[in-house]
C-alpha cells in the first residue's frame, strides 16, 4: 500500500518512495533533474552518462533514510516530480555527500557536482547557527517537463517540511529505519539553484542564509555560470524553521 500524503489539483498524488517505483522515479529524476538543474549544467552532468548513473545511486541510498517523495500522475500513475531527502546530523567522520563522492562516485562530473553540494553547506554551519543536531535536506527536486508550471515541486517541498514537523513531535517514526528512530530534525534545508527553485523557497518562507554566484565555481576550465547562462547567476543556501 503506497503512503498518500496528499492529493493536488485532483489528479497530482504526492506518496512517499518505494522501491516499486524505483526505475519509473529514476527516468523522472532523468527526465527532470539531471537534464535541467542548474549545477548539472555547470558540471556537465546532463552530458555524462555515468554521472548520472552515479546520482541516481546517491538518490537510492538517500531514500532509505524514508522520507523521499514521489509526485504520481492520480489516471496514469505515471512518476512526474520527485523529491529526495536527507536527515543530516553532525559528525567527526566525514560527511555523507563527503563519502560518497569520495568512495562512490566516478565520473568528474558528479564528483564536482557532489563538491559543489559540499562546498556550499559548508558556507554557514546551520546545526550551530541555529543550535541543532538535527535536520531535514531537500537534496533533489525535479519535475518532468511536460509537468512544470503547476506548483508540483512546491506542492512535494510543503509536504517534506510537514513530514519534517511531524517528525520533531515524534510522528512518522515508522517511516525511518531502525538507526534514524531517534533523530528528531529541527530545521529543513536547502540548496535553491535556479530562480525557479529559489520561488519555491520564496513561497514557503525559506530564509536564505548565503548567496553564491556561480562564476565562483569552476569545472573543466570553465565557470558553471558560462554553461549555465545569464538566466540563473546564482545559487542559495535557505532554511526553514519548522517550530
Amino acid at each position: 500500500m503506497d503512503r498518500l500524503w496528499a492529493t493536488f489539483r485532483d489528479d497530482i498524488e504526492i506518496i512517499s518512495y518505494n522501491d516499486k517505483y524505483k526505475e519509473s522515479s529514476m527516468a523522472a529524476f532523468r527526465a527532470s533533474f539531471l537534464a535541467n538543474e542548474m549545477v548539472c549544467c555547470g558540471t556537465e552532468v546532463n552530458k555524462c552518462e555515468q554521472a548520472k548513473e552515479d546520482l541516481s545511486l546517491l538518490c537510492l541510498y538517500t531514500a532509505k533514510d524514508g522520507i523521499s517523495l514521489l509526485a504520481r500522475d492520480k489516471n496514469t500513475g505515471e512518476i512526474v516530480g520527485i523529491l529526495f531527502n536527507k536527515i543530516q546530523f553532525p559528525s567527526d567522520e566525514p560527511s555523507y555527500f563527503e563519502h560518497f563522492r569520495d568512495n562512490v562516485c566516478v565520473s568528474k562530473s558528479s564528483k564536482a557536482l557532489m563538491s559543489y553540494m559540499i562546498e556550499m553547506d559548508s558556507k554557514v554551519d546551520v546545526f550551530e547557527k541555529y543550535g541543532i543536531d538535527c535536520l531535514v535536506e531537500l537534496m533533489f527536486i525535479g519535475v518532468i517537463p511536460q509537468y512544470e508550471k503547476r506548483g508540483i515541486a512546491t506542492k512535494l517541498a510543503e509536504v517534506a517540511i510537514d513530514i519534517a514537523k511531524g517528525l520533531k513531535n515524534g510522528k512518522y517514526l515508522d517511516l525511518l529505519p531502525e538507526n534514524l528512530k531517534n533523530k528528531r530534525p529541527q530545521l529543513v534545508a536547502a540548496l535553491w539553484t535556479s530562480k525557479f527553485s529559489q520561488k519555491v523557497g520564496q513561497n514557503l518562507d525559506f530564509t536564505v542564509l548565503h548567496e553564491e554566484p556561480y562564476t565562483n565555481f569552476v569545472f573543466d576550465g570553465k565557470t558553471f555560470a558560462s554553461r549555465i547562462g545569464e538566466m540563473h547567476p546564482f545559487s542559495t543556501l535557505a532554511v526553514k524553521n519548522i517550530d
